[in-house]
């Protein structure tokens, strides 16, 4: 009798290295593999899901591997309890890499800018910080956290207790509106702290705790509302938004001169490599066209001068202003669209946003592709040209 022993399933995961880890293993190209040279720990853990990936370094990247020789490591495997969601491992074949932008999903792609900033931000931006109230942000900032305890676990003895310093909350499968996003903004700002302020960065208290230079805790402070506030939408209104933004978008590349020429005329976003601009009171239009407001593919928020997506990743995110002109508007990656590129004047654009009383807004030269995309995706049979009907929508507002 001959016995087939069967294929032995191969173990996939996720594998998170920065340049503190073994730097053939950083450098590694997709296709490749990476074998430790020994046994010794430490060794690579490969999370078998997503949610367990731990960040304790930034920048790094994040990359899809598959364990080489699971049958060879029941060694140092060996003690974890059953069904944990990882793996120990020697050696690895790396098969993509993805955005680390997942980690933080919904709201990735702000949520590494902030930890790009927190792991350079330097004693000028800290002290930039630092001359910032922030009494009644940290009062909605821990308004969030209850309202979202409400939703996750109602009955929690966490309830109407005092967040404003919260980082994680285990309620429902969940630690928070941002999984651990909060807790990797503190962790990176302090790692940052040591290395500009040495062993000044903390000091210890009675109670035998590590604390933070005040300077730099507070501006951590701010770096967690400002995340808040991206994703804590369905917990606090915008003009707390706004509150909980303020401080930071004076440290992210925009400055008040673009901040006064923007708001709250333009919304700016992007569709694959592409930017989009429309004015916010194309809400209205939309609203007396009797168009379902449940069925927007955008929300104007003016107090950010820009987007946020409500219920899908698949609507472009908010982007941030570099600098801005009158007849050109330049957007982060310095990619730029020109009013001269559309068939309208710069003149005639600046009239009709004059006589809608808003100020000079943007029409960019991919109104026509916004067009399309929203009549594909969102609004098929309702949305109007806005270059052909600019006549139409000067009189709704007349």
């Amino acid at each position: 009798m001959v016995f087939f022993k069967s294929r032995q399933k191969k173990i996939r995961g996720f594998l998170y290295v920065t340049e503190n880890d073994d730097l053939k293993l950083f450098e590694s190209l997709v296709g490749g593999k990476f074998i430790k040279p020994d046994r010794n720990p430490p060794w690579l853990v490969v999370n078998h899901e997503l949610d367990g990936v731990l960040v304790t370094e930034w920048p790094g990247r994040l990359l899809k591997v598959q364990v080489l020789n699971q049958s060879n490591e029941k060694d140092i495997n060996k003690g974890l309890v059953k069904g944990v969601h990882y793996t120990r491992t020697l050696g690895v074949e790396i098969l993509e890499e993805l955005s680390t932008e997942v980690l933080f999903n919904p709201k990735g792609s702000m949520i590494t800018r902030i930890l790009d900033f927190a792991s350079t931000m330097n004693e000028d931006d800290v002290n930039k910080l630092s001359e910032f109230e922030i009494t009644k942000a940290s009062k909605i900032y821990s308004n969030a956290w209850d309202e979202w305890l409400k939703i996750m676990e109602p009955e929690s003895i966490h309830l109407n207790q005092n967040h404003s310093n919260t980082l994680a909350i285990f309620a429902n499968n969940s630690r928070s509106t941002l999984n651990q996003s909060f807790s990797v903004i503190s962790n990176i700002v302090g790692k940052r702290a040591v290395k500009i302020l040495g062993k000044n960065a903390y000091t210890i208290d009675e109670d035998d705790e590590s604390i933070l230079d005040k300077s730099w805790s507070h501006a951590s402070t701010i770096l967690l509302q400002a995340a808040m506030a991206y994703n804590g939408r369905e917990f606090i209104t915008n003009e707390e938004i706004a509150i909980l933004l303020t401080p930071w978008n004076s440290v992210a590349n925009i400055s008040p001169k673009t901040m006064s020429k923007i708001k709250p005329y333009t919304v700016v976003f992007r569709q694959e490599n592409k930017y989009f601009s429309v004015n916010t009171k194309y809400l209205k239009l939309f609203e007396s066209m009797k168009i379902d407001s449940s069925n927007m593919f955008f929300k104007a928020d003016p107090y950010m001068c820009g987007l946020h997506s409500d219920d899908s990743d698949d609507i472009p995110h908010f982007q941030y202003f570099e600098n801005c002109k009158t007849d050109q508007l330049v957007v982060k990656d310095s990619i730029s669209l020109k009013l001269d590129d559309i068939n309208m004047t710069k003149q005639q654009v600046e009239e009709y946003f004059e006589s809608l009383e808003v100020g000079i807004g943007f029409i960019l030269d991919c109104v026509e592709d916004l067009n399309n995309w929203a009549k594909q995706n969102y609004l098929e049979g309702y949305m109007p040209n806005l270059l052909e009907d600019i006549g139409k929508i000067r009189a709704t507002h007349e």
